[in-house]
């Protein structure tokens, strides 16, 4: 089974707050496995997919984030890291005319982002910015290139009595893609908070839908959630694979 072996420390002074990362053993991407719903692949390629591990002590992932809350109620944060390229992609190498051979990617990266939050009353406006050097970007299903990689996310929530509606807009401008959501969750119950959200391309057919029921009893937590995805088969279409592989999710924990 899957095992990330991770130190991350936090110090705070008054309304600063620093926090360090390290990850001796980075075990990451879950592929999906040859056969299943989600593999793209034909019987002449040589792929497993599953958990994508790493060799213990080799690659180090490390970073930080450095936090400061204004006085005005503006939340601003900058963060560096170290890390693999995520998602893993795979390097395909041609064996015979009958055989493929697929290895997933172990590309070292650096990433540098800054993030801000302002809450005014019942308001909540947020901002992210990424921008990471000689990424692994996707040019269709199964091959990428390296490039710089910069990604913003722009979004205001709104708290009324008995619900909460986000509004959010999500671009990633080298690979052109721009996402538009947006998600309502009923709050007025302790032990129940339905949600609904809808994550829609401007340009393309791919979109995301979600209907979610988190119910809370003490210690116990269960989360029911449908997802419904739809997208095109052209390669600027990110949810096409998916398109008929829609998802229902149990997920059941209990804090002690």
């Amino acid at each position: 089974f899957p095992v990330t072996i991770r130190v991350n420390d936090t110090f705070k002074w008054d309304n600063l707050q620093i926090q360090f990362i390290l990850t001796f053993w980075p075990n990451g991407d879950r592929l999906p496995y040859q056969g299943t719903a989600f593999d793209t692949t034909t019987n002449v390629v040589e792929y497993e997919g599953g958990v994508v591990e790493r060799p213990w002590l080799k690659d180090l992932e490390y970073g930080t984030r450095i936090k400061y809350l204004f006085e005005n109620g503006l939340d601003f944060s900058f963060l560096y890291f170290h890390h693999f390229s995520r998602p893993t992609f795979q390097d395909v190498q041609v064996i015979s005319l009958s055989k493929v051979l697929t290895r997933p990617t172990d590309h070292m990266v650096d990433s540098f982002g800054s993030s801000a939050r302002f809450v005014w009353n019942e308001w909540v406006l947020r901002g992210d910015a990424l921008f990471t050097v000689n990424d692994l970007v996707m040019k269709n299903l199964l091959s990428y290139e390296k490039d710089d990689h910069f990604q913003t996310l722009v979004g205001i929530d709104r708290n009324f009595d008995t619900f909460v509606l986000g509004l959010q807009s999500q671009s990633d401008f080298t690979i052109v893609r721009h996402f538009f959501g947006i998600r309502a969750e009923y709050s007025d119950l302790s032990w129940w908070k339905p949600s609904a959200m809808v994550f829609q391309n401007y340009e393309s057919n791919d979109q995301w839908f979600q209907l979610k029921s988190l119910f809370e009893l003490d210690d116990w937590k269960l989360s029911v959630s449908y997802d419904g995805r739809h997208g095109g088969k052209e390669d600027e279409d990110l949810f096409g694979v998916y398109r008929k592989n829609d998802r229902y999710l149990v997920d059941l924990s209990y804090t002690y």
